[in-house]
């Protein structure tokens, strides 16, 4: 058998894990996940971005802020963004889709994308400004039933949450935390 037989004998395997789309916590993820991308603070960044902060927290079904979850059980993400300035600040959001959005990774092996909140949502290109007030903090959220690929429980382990931000703050806005499904 030459090279070129045993190439060909092997696509088949190929495309099948291909199309598997990686394992999350030993390995037991079976349908096709994303891969996470990570986004490279630009040196352009405006001026008026160093004014914003942000928090991320985890709360369980009594709206207790935890790391730990039971499987199964509901968890909400909240994100504050506030404006730090003496001043009302605008920044534009780039698409149609919710400004901060939530999305739930694998932690272990090739870090794969579990869950987002906008998942299903068709976003527009329109560009929107939205305007903080001067110490103003606007609060974002979503809810997370831990389930992946439909309706499959995710399986126990550790797991990266992070906010994504649609504006050109981005870098100031979104922020990053561990959770644990027991």
């Amino acid at each position: 058998m030459n090279l070129t037989s045993t190439l060909r004998s092997l696509l088949p395997l190929a495309i099948l894990l291909s199309n598997c789309g990686g394992a999350g916590v030993d390995g037991e993820f079976s349908c096709p996940l994303r891969p996470v991308l990570i986004r490279e603070p630009s040196l352009n960044e405006p001026a008026y971005c160093q004014n914003f902060s942000s928090t991320l927290v985890m709360k369980d079904r009594m709206g207790q802020q935890v790391h730990q979850f039971s499987a199964g059980e509901m968890i909400s993400f909240e994100s504050a963004v506030t404006n730090n300035s003496a001043n009302a600040v605008t920044i534009t959001k780039t698409d149609g889709c919710p400004q901060v959005s939530f999305e739930v990774y694998s932690t272990a092996g090739n870090p794969n994308i579990v869950w987002g909140s906008s998942d299903g949502i068709a976003c527009t290109q329109a560009l929107e400004p939205v305007t903080f007030a001067s110490g103003e903090t606007k609060i974002f959220s979503g809810e997370w039933d831990q389930t992946f690929c439909g309706n499959t429980q995710t399986p126990p382990g550790q797991y990266r949450v992070r906010t994504l931000d649609s504006t050109e703050c981005w870098a100031r806005i979104e922020h990053e935390v561990t959770l644990t499904l027991q």
